[in-house]
């Protein structure tokens, strides 16, 4: 292996160079590594481009976190918004915006900070006015494979399907109101359903305009900023994707409209929510996602130590240049305020930093640097 080794490294490529390589002064990288996530950019109207008004709230939803943010834009329309709380993988950020108590919609956003969010295509409000092709048919086939396997069953068949805004109905501490269609005669449009049977919920049209109201314990509805709604586990605040259900498909609706309840959500559900679960909500490419886009979370913890199976079956051919040594963002002090590490380096060479960061029990941060040197050794 050391004979292999050390050939390679004298021999030239076009795709690498070792000279560059071992210099004392490498090109600084295009982005540094972070510590910390954060959501920053620039929201703007998506007809005319001009930037949202001064002052502008923002509001971000961690979905799989169920968590989440408030921030106010600038003049120029920019924000920036730390996440408190790190995790790692991806997670749907559905976003929101008011200006003055009222809900803007047809807003886009442009996101600074390219290495923390990826494949993000953001797109402003909009409705579905007719049904969606795809998930027509893949909701049709659904029923059609599940009724030729009641004859293959031999237990009885059940809905086994686990309630996709469980997680947000826990989060709420409970519905305040449950609808079950089971429970009434079939109405033939959602507004009809709402204005007959639906307690504290209030449809009007005004202006042209549809207006849903949800009379919550602690301040009065306006027809400017209407509530939350949580689709099959999809949130949206535009009143017109909830209204285009069909009752038909309707399996409930709950409504949460205790304001002591509602704080955890915030400016978002300051208004209510609404939570709806239908018999086809696995066919989730028919629900609009609106003024949703992905945030890639911090990378996954990266400890590698000598004898580990990444180590020993790494090709000894193929060089090692891994710019992160290790990454561990879950230490924890002894009683002496120490912790011991251990990595192996890579085939680098040249300094490499140290950064550490952390909080006290006290909750107080701190945060220290440090650089070694790797030199090629040879005996």
């Amino acid at each position: 292996m050391k004979r292999i080794n050390r050939y390679l490294i004298g021999q030239t490529c076009p795709w690498l160079n070792w000279d560059l390589l071992l210099s004392q002064n490498p090109p600084a990288p295009h982005y540094f590594p972070k510590t910390a996530l954060t959501l920053s950019g620039k929201a703007s109207f998506l007809e005319t481009g001009k930037a949202v008004p001064d002052s502008t709230q923002m509001m971000f939803f961690l979905q799989k976190q169920v968590f989440g943010y408030e921030i106010y834009t600038d003049v120029r329309g920019q924000f920036n918004c730390p996440i408190l709380f790190d995790f790692s993988g991806t997670d749907d950020v559905f976003y929101s915006a008011s200006h003055r108590g009222k809900d803007i919609r047809g807003i886009t956003l442009q996101m600074d900070e390219h290495d923390t969010t990826y494949g993000f295509k953001s797109s402003p409000w909009t409705s579905l006015e007719k049904e969606d092709a795809y998930g027509k048919y893949n909701y049709q086939k659904k029923i059609i494979n599940k009724s030729f396997s009641f004859f293959a069953q031999g237990k009885a068949s059940h809905d086994s399907i686990a309630n996709p805004n469980a997680a947000m109905e826990d989060e709420l501490q409970g519905a305040d109101i449950t609808f079950k269609t089971s429970d009434y005669i079939i109405f033939p449009t959602m507004p009809e359903l709402i204005r007959e049977v639906l307690r504290s919920v209030d449809y009007r049209k005004i202006r042209g305009k549809d207006v849903i109201r949800i009379y919550t314990t602690g301040r009065r509805p306006t027809n400017d900023a209407g509530p939350l709604y949580v689709i099959d586990g999809i949130l949206t605040k535009n009143p017109v994707t909830f209204l285009n259900l069909k009752p038909v498909d309707v399996l409930t609706i709950k409504v949460i409209k205790d304001s002591n309840k509602l704080s955890r959500f915030g400016s978002l559900g300051v208004n209510g929510v609404i939570l709806v679960r239908t018999r086809n909500w696995p066919r989730k490419q028919a629900v609009s996602r609106e003024n949703t886009f992905t945030l890639a979370g911090m990378s996954s913890p990266f400890i590698e130590k000598p004898g580990s199976m990444s180590d020993s079956h790494r090709q000894p051919s193929m060089p090692d240049l891994r710019p992160c040594l290790y990454w561990g963002p879950h230490h924890v002090l002894d009683a002496t305020g120490k912790s011991i590490i251990h990595f192996i380096t890579s085939d680098d060479v040249g300094t490499f930093r140290i950064q550490i960061e952390g909080l006290t029990k006290e909750g107080t941060p701190f945060s220290a640097e440090d650089t070694f040197q790797v030199k090629y050794y040879q005996p």
